[in-house]
């Protein structure tokens, strides 16, 4: 289940979403947002980096939820693991950046909307 930090940021995305889509149907409006999951994900895991630590949580963000706002059309998410995981090797950070994609896609196409990577960061560790 979605953590309750996340509602606030939710109803304030669908309403700006909405408002947006009255005034002008015919634009497409992204969700703009970090990806960060409070909850679980399509798996029925949360796929959030070291989310135990639950910083994530109080960003407000929940991306499956989110994605179901009707009005809007495009999703996107961030990937920083140098940054939201450095205590992790490259190897975890690798394999956690394949897990993220692949979680944030399957959750797109749950709800027949087109996603994209709008931010990634690397730096050093293998990753050049």
């Amino acid at each position: 289940l979605p953590h309750p930090a996340s509602l606030p940021l939710h109803n304030f995305q669908a309403a700006v979403a909405s408002a947006l889509k009255q005034l002008a149907p015919h634009q497409l409006i992204s969700s703009g947002g970090d990806g960060f999951y409070s909850g679980a994900g399509s798996d029925g895991k949360n796929p959030d980096p070291d989310h135990d630590r639950g910083w994530f949580v109080h960003e407000g963000g929940e991306f499956s939820r989110d994605a179901a706002i009707p009005a809007i059309d495009v999703l996107s998410y961030h990937c920083h693991p140098p940054d939201w995981a450095p205590e992790n090797g490259f190897a975890w950070q690798k394999d956690f950046v394949r897990r993220w994609v692949v979680e944030h896609d399957a959750d797109a196409a749950g709800v027949h909307k087109p996603v994209y990577l709008g931010e990634f960061s690397t730096s050093g560790g293998g990753w050049e």
